[in-house]
């Protein structure tokens, strides 16, 4: 089935209310007609967004998600199912609009053509390129950083969730046959202090002697912990890796606890020019004390599925025992971040405004590790923000979703990778949220 999509908006007043049309066009591939739909929108005097530029329509079906294209005032796109409209972070408010069956009315219309020549298919590329580096930072910590395509021509900083590495944590994109983002995209996925390699210090970089250095760090490995400003300090650390393979601007793809740090690193003033552009997904802005008990229910490591406890064991050594010990560490971490007076539940709340890069927001709605209302939030104060919802997602939609985050993610750094590309995303705002519902991969549920 083919859909040529046309917006429209309208200004008209009917009974004091402001309507929004949308014409869709659907190609029968069975006969030689077309059959259109008119949804009709109601818009309240507090909220009449214009309906320009760029926005998003996704399927609701199990293949390819939706193609967005600007081309001639249409959108070629492959649809099923029904559309679901939200405001987004270019408007104050977060009212959202359902298109029901009794707001549409159809009629039969001329044979369309079909233009859409969109195509995704990439050049398939295999794991052979992946490498690891170990990154010795000015600050004293040698960092390991797994790569691919690092001949591409736009990298790409990844920051894991917490207690994940980079290798872990985005094993999609490193290694998937896919291609992952495509080979113009160079994946640097980073291991945060005290986890994965990134674990030993750098003896010659504060004093070029072993027995000074270790003087003054008595640890003979570099320990997790979690101080106030843990989430800023992770990623100013991420800042000085990627400074040092001489990247000067850089996309930045932050997960979970990385979320949060990548939104530290696309706001700080020392690192923000360095941003091209910002995709995050199952970040917190603030803690609540729902917040609080959800991490303190997760705290012992038996309340995890297996799966998830082998793995994440795994990739500390194999030892449970030290997993626990991670485990705890990390969430008297977070709960401190809502009981402390110097941040009062902060946890990158403050910094989402000075975000200025183009930014996608993504997340699922079965979430129960973060809720949705983050997201949203997320995308609301950072001005130049889209939000993508999965309907069926819960925290690890990267890969969960693989295909269809490879396909999102890399559609939205393409068309703001350009400093034009960015300046004209930022002059025309969206206020459609795409929703997405995928093909689900064989990993667990988080």
């Amino acid at each position: 089935m083919e859909i040529l999509l046309q917006e429209r908006l309208i200004s008209f007043t009917r009974a004091a209310c402001c309507y929004c049309i949308l014409v869709y066009q659907t190609k029968s591939d069975k006969a030689d007609k077309t059959h259109a739909t008119i949804m009709v929108i109601p818009l309240s005097a507090s909220f009449h967004p214009t309906i320009r530029g760029r926005y998003h329509l996704h399927k609701r079906c199990l293949k390819e998600a939706v193609f967005r294209q600007r081309q001639a005032g249409y959108r070629h796109v492959h649809l099923e199912g029904g559309f679901k409209v939200v405001s987004s972070s270019s408007l104050a408010s977060s009212r959202a609009f359902v298109l029901s069956n009794h707001a549409q009315r159809s009629f039969e219309t001329a044979t369309t053509t079909n233009t859409n020549n969109n195509n995704y298919n990439n050049n398939n590329n295999n794991s052979s390129d992946v490498s690891r580096k170990i990154v010795s930072a000015p600050n004293g910590i040698d960092f390991r950083v797994t790569v691919r395509n690092p001949d591409a021509p736009y990298p790409c900083l990844c920051l894991p969730g917490a207690l994940g590495t980079g290798s872990s944590d985005f094993s999609n994109l490193l290694y998937d046959k896919d291609g992952g983002l495509g080979p113009e995209f160079g994946i640097y996925a980073f291991d945060p202090r005290g986890l994965g390699g990134s674990v030993n210090y750098n003896y010659n970089s504060n004093s070029g002697s072993k027995d000074d250095a270790t003087e003054n760090h008595p640890a003979a490995t570099v320990q997790r912990d979690y101080p106030i400003g843990f989430y800023v300090r992770d990623a100013l650390d991420a800042a000085q890796v990627m400074k040092t393979l001489g990247f000067d601007r850089y996309s930045v793809l932050g997960w979970s606890d990385g979320a949060n740090s990548a939104i530290h690193l696309a706001a700080h003033p020392d690192t923000k020019e360095s941003v091209r552009n910002l995709v995050v997904w199952g970040g917190g802005a603030y803690v609540t004390k729902d917040d609080v008990d959800a991490w303190e229910s997760l705290r012992d490591i038996h309340q995890w599925s297996p799966r998830m406890r082998q793995e994440k064991a795994a990739v500390h050594g194999g030892s449970m025992e030290y997993l626990q010990q991670l485990n705890d560490a990390a969430t008297d971490g977070w709960i401190q971040l809502y009981h402390n007076p110097q941040t009062n539940g902060d946890v990158c709340l403050s910094a989402l405004h000075q975000v200025d890069c183009p930014t996608s927001v993504l997340h699922g709605s079965k979430d129960v590790i973060c809720a949705t209302k983050h997201a949203q939030y997320i995308s609301r104060q950072i001005p130049k923000a889209t939000l993508t919802i999965f309907p069926d997602g819960k925290h690890n939609i990267h890969q969960r979703y693989a295909t269809d985050f490879h396909r999102l993610v890399r559609k939205f750094l393409t068309e703001t990778m350009d400093d034009e590309a960015s300046a004209a995303a930022a002059a025309v705002q969206p206020f459609i949220s795409t929703v997405v519902t995928s093909q689900k991969e064989d990993v667990p549920l988080i």
